[in-house]
């Protein structure tokens, strides 16, 4: 299955907080079962520096449902508040149980700039 491109805005200075729903082509959930994740976000699509951290399962940026087919991304008000960029790219990985590793989402990331801190 290609990534669906979905283009993202990260409010600086504010919690972010993203859901999604993923489906199979029958609309039965994914199950998600013993599954990991992340997400890293980068000013180019291929540079080697990262403009944050990577959000994943391991540090419970990410939260995967199991059985529900439900993620969830997080960022607290301090980490979206270090952020600083306008425009950068990002994508989601979902890694299954035995090494198969689909790419969920991917695209454009803006970061609307904050005023008050």
């Amino acid at each position: 299955m290609a990534a669906i491109p979905q283009q993202l805005t990260i409010e600086q200075g504010a919690t972010f907080a993203y859901a999604l729903d993923w489906y199979d082509s029958e609309d039965a959930s994914i199950q998600l079962v013993d599954c990991t994740a992340k997400m890293q976000i980068r000013a180019a699509q291929n540079p080697t520096s990262l403009l944050l951290g990577e959000l994943s399962t391991t540090s419970g940026s990410i939260v995967l449902k199991p059985g529900t087919g439900k993620i969830y991304l997080n960022m607290s008000a301090s980490q979206t508040a270090a952020l600083n960029f306008t425009k950068a790219y990002y994508d989601l990985v979902v890694l299954f149980p035995g090494g198969h590793i689909e790419r969920l989402i991917n695209g454009k990331v803006t970061l609307a700039k904050g005023v008050t801190v």
